[in-house]
């Protein structure tokens, strides 16, 4: 996949995730499942692990997301909240 498409997809559902309908309850960055989005910084063991940036980082929405949202319910990943630290997944 191109650099430009990869940007343009990310441009997207940042725009999304920042415009989540308000019926969703807002979350600060402490009562958050996301809030280790805000400041992120790839986890040192596994960086070492995997041995890529690109690795680690996929690893750390397995965690927030649970590793159920690639394996149940279609692969939709359903958002119970909105807020900034959502918005920090992108």
């Amino acid at each position: 996949m191109g650099s430009r498409l990869v940007c343009a997809m990310l441009g997207r559902l940042k725009s999304l995730l920042d415009n989540l309908p308000s019926q969703l309850p807002p979350k600060t960055a402490l009562e958050s499942n996301f809030g280790d989005f805000l400041k992120f910084q790839p986890d040192p063991d596994i960086l070492e692990r995997t041995g890529c940036e690109v690795s680690a980082l996929s690893e750390h929405p397995k965690h927030a997301f649970g590793w159920q949202s690639r394996t149940q319910g279609g692969g939709i990943v359903p958002f119970t909240e909105r807020g900034a630290a959502v918005s920090a997944l992108c």
